[in-house]
């Protein structure tokens, strides 16, 4: 196991899309990317949109603007949102790829081709209001917004903001979409997916390490290395206690459900930092709020905060379950945020069990019955199985890539790249304890390249991507960036990648990258 347990105090510690790319410069730092390199990524990003011929996918009346330069892995991505005459594109937005001097690698476009919509809408907004009211159960906030939604086939369209709830009664804000000519209903979709500590999940009667913070006459449970990180009941503030000792190890008690909380977190944390160069769950060096105590079987992300009900084998908080719901926020501040449909969805899902996975792997408990031993099963410690990433059909979701999925409940069209990043990580042939071995749609035999390194390609791809990301879109990025980054120094990612998304029935859209290292 990575961490030590319960060993001593310590103030502040708690115990408890190109047809070719050119290869980045393999023998540079690969997680070095400095701040010179990236005014360079700008210059040349800002020139490429300025100009952006064929390869941004843009007409005469597109235009961008700059949102945001990420670093990490050995390039710079630079994300844009575009607007075509005036109207903002979702689905438009473009991220622009560079090595770490600065030099063009290659580009991710939301589109497959130029927009070509009518942008007078023929539709009032009083009347979309309307339609959306009566369509999504909910309270309008706002006055629609005319855009043009291009998730899929190009449409102008109202955008209607409703506060609504879940199926649980989970509070959430939902966005609703009217064609603004013809005043059909498209689409809608939601923000919300659903000291010394004595520990249930991390060793079972024991105790871990976790971040609290000193204050008069005590402690908080708040993070003092990882800002934003703190734990409290739902609605409360985080918990305070005049020792740094915490819960009594017991599954029915939320402030043991808040140790584990915290230290999932804080174990997501470090294995963005070493194995994937992330700096913080935000990517800006900032984690997020967690709350446990929601009286349902279930755990949601709601745009700025994780909250955590229970389930038959205690509160809902091992370390898989804290890791996915935190995952959402990494899908949501890496470009092109979390809007779009069901595939996109189905691709956040997905996100959150891969970032599971990598925890529990990253933090290697033993397998000895009172840890939560590192798998690619989704909620098992917690008796509340969800989701088998080796085997998705197991759990009745598709194991491959097929045209329904766009269609197809959102945790459910996560088994695609569930599948996916299993056979990148681990192949075909069965393992030790927590590799079970898995078959592919194609019947072919695949070999894994180990699970950090499918976890740099897939935040690689993560850092590629647009909104309304689909399979085709995640494909593109993952094998643009394990085509380009200097943290491969062979094609042995890529190739693994490529043979994975064919064994997972992934198509391919116009033609893979080539790579050439």
């Amino acid at each position: 196991m990575r961490r030590l347990l319960a060993v001593g105090l310590t103030t502040g510690l708690a115990v408890a899309t190109l047809s070719g790319v050119a290869a980045a410069d393999p023998g540079a730092d690969p997680a070095h990317t400095d701040a010179a390199g990236a005014a360079s990524a700008i210059q040349t990003a800002d020139r490429l949109v300025a100009d952006p011929g064929t390869e941004l996918i843009a007409g005469p009346a597109d235009r961008f603007h700059r949102l945001d330069v990420d670093s990490g892995m050995g390039l710079h991505f630079v994300s844009y949102e575009r607007s075509h005459d005036g109207l903002p594109v979702l689905g438009g937005d473009v991220v622009i790829v560079t090595d770490q001097a600065g030099a063009f690698q290659y580009a991710q476009s939301g589109l497959s081709e130029p927009i070509d919509v009518v942008t007078e809408p023929t539709f009032t907004a009083a009347a979309a209001i309307d339609t959306a009211a009566t369509t999504v159960d909910g309270d309008v906030t706002s006055a629609p917004r005319l855009v043009i939604l291009a998730w899929d086939e190009p449409v102008l369209a109202w955008q209607t903001t409703l506060l609504s709830a879940t199926d649980t009664g989970m509070p959430t804000l939902t966005y609703a979409y009217t064609d603004a000519t013809t005043g059909e209903f498209i689409q809608s979709h939601d923000q919300t997916r659903a000291g010394t500590g004595n520990t249930w999940y991390n060793g079972r009667g024991g105790t871990i390490e976790f971040g609290t913070t000193a204050q008069s006459g005590g402690y908080v449970m708040r993070d003092p290395n990882r800002p934003n990180l703190s734990c409290a009941r739902q609605g409360g503030s985080p918990y305070t206690n005049t020792q740094d000792t915490w819960g009594n190890a017991t599954g029915d008690d939320l402030v043991t459900a808040c140790v584990d909380a915290m230290y999932a977190a804080g174990v997501l944390w470090d294995m963005l930092a070493d194995w994937v160069d992330r700096d913080g769950i935000n990517g800006n060096g900032s984690a997020y709020p967690l709350y446990v105590g929601l009286n349902v079987q279930n755990a949601y992300w709601n745009g700025s905060s994780a909250t955590f009900g229970y389930a038959p084998g205690g509160q809902l908080v091992p370390l898989d379950v804290v890791a996915h719901e935190l995952g959402h926020g990494i899908f949501q501040t890496t470009p092109g945020g979390s809007g779009g449909g069901n595939e996109t969805g189905g691709l956040n899902e997905g996100t959150g069990d891969i970032f599971g996975a990598l925890t529990e792997w990253y933090d290697g408990q033993p397998d000895d019955g009172n840890h939560d031993t590192p798998d690619y099963l989704v909620g098992e410690r917690a008796d509340f199985l969800i989701r088998d990433m080796a085997n998705p059909a197991a759990k009745g979701h598709p194991s491959c890539w097929s045209s329904s999925i766009p269609t197809t409940p959102v945790h459910a069209a996560a088994g695609p790249i569930n599948h996916w990043f299993y056979l990148t990580a681990e192949g075909t042939a069965a393992g030790g304890p927590g590799v079970p071995g898995s078959p592919t749609c194609n019947n072919s035999t695949l070999t894994g390249v180990g699970i950090d390194n499918a976890g740099k390609v897939y935040m690689g791809a993560l850092m590629g991507k647009t909104s309304g990301w689909t399979y085709t879109q995640v494909r593109s990025a993952a094998l643009n960036f394990a085509a380009s980054s200097p943290v491969f120094a062979t094609c042995a990612e890529y190739d693994a990648a490529k043979a994975s998304f064919d064994a997972v029935s992934v198509p391919v859209s116009g033609s893979d990258p080539v790579c050439n290292k």
